[in-house]
């Protein structure tokens, strides 16, 4: 009796990891943008980042805003390259690079700044 129930429960652990790793990248985001460079102009922020589909060449083109008084405030756009074996998104610019990690519907990310972690953002799928 313990087998088949054991053989329920990794079915249902591979469907449910199969249906986390398969959300679809393009769409909204929300989360925050916590500043890691203290004494700095940088401030805490709850953002909402807007991911375009990939490109044939897996080029995502990011909008960025900050939530002000409730309301969407646009603060810039980031492209970065999405390697989707990864599940990793990266920016390459020299001195500010960009990275994301998929997680099913959450995404981890980081911005180094010359060399230094400036931000992390945790942000999950609309």
């Amino acid at each position: 009796m313990q087998i088949p129930s054991k053989i329920a429960l990794f079915v249902f652990a591979l469907i449910a990891t199969a249906a986390a790793a398969d959300v679809q990248l393009g769409g909204d985001w929300r989360g925050t943008s916590l500043c890691q460079q203290k004494n700095t102009a940088c401030h805490d922020e709850n953002v909402l980042l807007h991911f375009s589909v990939p490109d044939s060449t897996g080029r995502v083109t990011i909008v960025a805003d900050k939530i002000v008084n409730g309301k969407p405030e646009k603060m810039g756009t980031i492209i970065v390259k999405y390697d989707k074996a990864h599940a990793t998104l990266r920016s390459d610019e020299s001195d500010r690079i960009w990275e994301f990690h998929q997680d099913g519907r959450a995404m981890h990310g980081t911005l180094t700044y010359q060399g230094k972690l400036f931000r992390k953002l945790e942000i999950t799928k609309d």
